[in-house]
Order: structure tokens, then sequence, then C-alpha cells
């Protein structure tokens, strides 16, 4: 396995220099559609009843990375922008504000119809 710039590829003896770039290449590819096709809560607020997943272990509140849970609660003090979210994980209840935004993501692409 080889790991650059943050990306691991899995290398098989034989393999030229170019067939690992190409598949690094690929690699990468695929996690920057990942990441614009799931964009996170700070770039489209979140709603009641969306799914989200962590990008980070939160050790405060003990929910890894990569957890999935359900939006179950949106605070609005201005009437549109949320204020503060609850979501519900497997395990317990997390409320985030605003500034947490930035650690979560949409898991599927939320309808907004």
């Amino acid at each position: 396995m080889v790991v650059f710039r943050g990306v691991a590829v899995t290398v098989s003896k034989g393999q030229t220099v170019e067939e690992i770039v190409e598949a690094h290449d690929r690699m990468l590819a695929a996690i920057v559609e990942s990441e614009t096709i799931h964009p996170l809560l700070s770039d489209l607020p979140p709603r009641r009843g969306d799914v989200v997943e962590t990008l980070e272990d939160d050790h405060y509140t003990r929910i890894a990375k990569r957890t999935i849970g359900l939006v179950t609660a949106v605070t609005a003090e201005d009437g549109e922008n949320p204020s503060a979210i609850t979501v519900r994980f497997a395990i317990r209840s997390v409320d985030y504000e605003p500034a947490d935004y930035i650690r979560l993501r949409h898991v599927r692409e939320p309808s907004r119809s």
C-alpha cells in the first residue's frame, strides 16, 4: 500500500509507476466526487429528517468518525437559518451549533422541494 497526498492506493508486485499514479488519480477523483455529492451542512443548511455523517471523532460526545445520524430537530431563531440542530445517533442525541456544521455532511443528497 502506498499513501500519497493523503490517498492510499494498494500496490501489487510488478505494477509500474504509471499504473500506481493512475490508480491514485482514480481514487482521488472518486473522493472529490463523493465530497461534491455529499455537501457539508455548512454549505447546505440542514432540515429535519436529513441523514448526516460525522467527519471526525468527537471525544466529548463519544461519537466516532463516519457515524450516521438523523436530524430530529432544527431551531431557527430568525425563521430561516438554523441556529441549532439535534442529531439522533444510535446511542445518543447530540446538539450542534452552526460552527459545528463543518464536521457534518449529508449522507445522501437531500430533497429540497
